[in-house]
């Protein structure tokens, strides 16, 4: 169910664009070596671009 009130998480869900709804986050995870992953989160929506919008970047230095 992912119109319930929890979270739902869909693998691949760029094949089926239809499915979704109006406002999501998606995230995508992606390699840069064996031990590492970068997150990319992009808002569809007002509100997940406030969660966006007001979301803390971290990182090792």
């Amino acid at each position: 169910m992912i119109y319930g009130d929890g979270v739902s998480i869909i693998e691949w869900a760029d094949r089926v664009p239809e499915c979704l709804p109006e406002e999501y986050l998606k995230v995508t995870l992606t390699a840069v070596s064996e031990n590492e992953r970068t997150i990319e989160m992009r808002g569809y929506g007002k509100c997940y671009n406030k969660i966006i919008d007001s979301s803390v970047v971290m990182g090792n230095d």
